[in-house]
C-alpha cells in the first residue's frame, strides 16, 4: 500500500524519500487528498496488497476507507504441493475482510501459474469456508462508517421500506418478545389463564413488528391478550391493514396517539376519580368510522364509557365532546 510520491520516488534519483514530503505515510496522503475534494462519495480507493502487511491496527484504519478495488499482485501469491496458488493466513484474512465491503479483486502481474482462473477459484474458495454471514453482518451491510441521520416519526411519516430497514434486526424483535411473554405470564398467573385477559396498547404500531411479536408470546404461554395497534403514518398502516385482512382479522387503528380516543378517555377517568368520582362501567357502543375522504361513513365496534354518578361540568363536558368525537374518529382493537 504505497502512495504515489512513493512511487513516484523510485524513479527519481535527485531527491531522498525524506525530502519534500516523500515518505509520507500513506494514509495520511490519502486522508489530505479526500479532504481537499470535500469527502466526495464518488472518490474511491483501490489499494495494491503488498507482500509484508502493516499492523493489524493500520489494516483497520483503512478498512474504515471507501475501498472499491483490491489489487493482489502475481508476487505476492505461493504455490502448494499440489501446484496451485495460494495466500499466506494474513493474506486470507485480509481478503475476507475486504470481501464484506463488497470490494472487487484484481489479480495483476505476470502469470505465475498454469491459469488466471486459479487464482479466481482459489478466492472463491477463501470466501466461501467459514462465510457463513452473522445476521446482524447482514443487516448492517450498506451502513458501514456512514453518519445516519436522525429519523422523526413524529414529525416525518417514515416510507416502508424504511420501517424494512428496522424489522431486519435480529435481536431487538426476539428479545422483545422474550420480554412481553415473561411479563405476560408474570401478569396472568397460571390459575388465572382462562378466566383473565390483558390488555396490552403498541402505540406507533408501524408495520405491525411488535403486534405480531405480542400475538405469538400470547400464545407461546396460553394466555388472553386485547391489542390496541394505533398508528398515524398511512405508509405504515397500509401493511397492518393488509396483515389485518390476512392473519389478524379484526380491527386497526389509524389515529394519532394524541388524538386516540382511548387515550383521551383515560385522562377522563383519571380527572373523575381525582374528584372522587368512579366509571365503573365500560360499554360497547357503535361507530361511525369516515374513510380518507371523510364522506362516507361505515359502522364499526369501538368502546365508550357509560357513566354513572355526578361529575363535575368540566369532566361532563369533556365526556360529551369524547362521545362526539367517537363518531368521528378511526379506532381499531385486536382481539386474539
Amino acid at each position: 500500500m504505497q502512495a504515489p510520491e512513493e512511487l513516484a520516488a523510485q524513479y527519481r534519483s535527485d531527491k531522498s524519500p525524506s525530502e519534500d514530503g516523500f515518505g509520507v505515510d500513506t494514509w495520511t496522503w490519502w486522508n489530505r487528498f479526500h479532504s481537499i475534494a470535500n469527502v466526495e462519495k464518488k472518490i474511491g480507493l483501490a489499494l495494491e496488497v503488498s507482500a509484508d502487511l502493516p499492523e493489524q491496527s493500520v489494516i483497520d484504519r483503512w478498512l474504515g476507507e471507501p475501498i472499491r478495488c483490491a489489487i493482489l499482485p502475481t508476487s505476492i501469491w505461493l504455490t502448494n504441493k499440489k501446484g496451485f496458488p495460494v495466500l499466506s493466513r494474513a493474506h486470507q484474512q485480509l481478503v475476507r475482510g475486504l470481501f464484506k465491503l463488497h470490494v472487487q479483486f484484481v489479480v495483476s502481474g505476470p502469470l505465475r501459474h498454469q491459469h488466471f482462473k486459479l487464482y479466481q477459484q482459489y478466492l472463491e474458495h477463501i470466501i466461501r469456508v467459514n462465510q457463513e454471514m452473522d445476521p446482524l453482518m447482514d443487516f448492517a451491510r450498506g451502513y458501514e462508517d456512514y453518519l445516519q441521520c436522525p429519523l422523526q416519526p413524529l414529525m416525518d411519516n417514515l416510507e416502508s421500506q424504511t420501517y424494512e430497514v428496522f424489522e431486519k434486526d435480529p435481536v431487538k424483535y426476539s428479545e422483545y418478545e422474550r420480554a412481553m411473554y415473561l411479563a405476560i405470564c408474570d401478569k396472568i398467573p397460571e390459575e388465572e389463564k382462562d378466566t383473565k385477559e390483558i390488555v396490552l396498547m403498541v402505540v406507533g404500531a408501524g408495520r405491525g413488528p411488535l403486534v405480531r411479536r405480542a400475538l405469538a408470546a400470547a400464545k407461546a404461554g396460553h394466555r388472553k391478550i386485547k391489542i390496541y395497534a394505533v398508528e398515524k403514518n398511512p405508509n405504515a398502516v397500509v401493511t397492518l391493514q393488509a396483515q389485518q385482512d390476512e392473519d389478524w382479522g379484526d380491527q386497526l387503528a389509524e389515529e394519532d396517539v394524541g388524538m386516540f380516543p382511548a387515550c383521551a378517555v383515560t385522562r377522563s377517568m383519571r380527572e373523575a376519580r381525582r374528584v372522587g368520582h368512579d366509571l365503573p362501567t365500560v360499554a360497547r357502543a357503535s361507530q361511525c368510522v369516515r374513510n380518507k375522504d371523510k364522506n362516507t361513513h361505515r359502522s364499526s365496534p369501538l368502546w365508550c364509557t357509560h357513566l354513572a354518578g355526578p361529575l363535575s361540568c368540566g369532566v361532563q363536558r369533556e365526556i360529551t365532546q369524547l362521545a362526539r368525537y367517537y363518531c368521528h374518529s378511526l379506532g381499531v382493537i385486536l382481539q386474539s
